[in-house]
């Protein structure tokens, strides 16, 4: 991991430090950024490329840009996703708050952003994203914490 990671906190800063730390290496598509494109895919489909991305030793080139797997575990106080049975997700886009808020709204099936800010301070989701990246999977884990995204851990 790059230098200055270990003292980092919020999601939005890690993202910042990742697309800086892939334009160094001259990395053309970088699977942390702030744009909000991408969306829902069937986990298979996500699975397929990230398979054949880790199976490629030149890189393997998906057809639409990254693809992740989004888990949202328990929250801490103990709710479970209602839609557990279609977990992980899969996404084609990037790692970023957006995305992270999207997964809650899904698998707590939240319908106004009221609603969604109320859960996520009272019950402090989690998200955890799954991608590949230097022919090895990765993990990012975050939490909704004092109206921010934090990030937990990482591998």
């Amino acid at each position: 991991m790059p230098a200055g990671f270990k003292r980092i906190t919020s999601l939005n800063e890690y993202v910042a430090k990742m697309m800086a730390a892939a334009a160094e290496r001259g990395a053309e598509e970088e699977i942390f950024g702030f744009e909000e494109r991408g969306g829902y895919v069937h986990r298979g489909k996500a699975d397929y490329e990230i398979i054949g991305f880790l199976m490629n030793p030149y890189g393997y080139e998906p057809e639409s840009g990254n693809y992740i797997r989004i888990y949202v575990p328990r929250t801490e106080t103990g709710v479970p996703p209602l839609d557990e049975a279609n977990l992980p997700y899969g996404w084609s886009g990037m790692i970023n708050e957006k995305t992270a808020e999207t997964a809650v709204w899904w698998a707590f099936e939240l319908l106004t952003e009221g609603e969604a800010l109320r859960f996520m301070r009272e019950h402090g989701p989690e998200v955890i994203f799954e991608y590949a990246r230097d022919g090895r999977m990765n993990r990012l884990g975050t939490r909704h914490r004092r109206g921010m995204w934090i990030v937990e851990d990482t591998e």
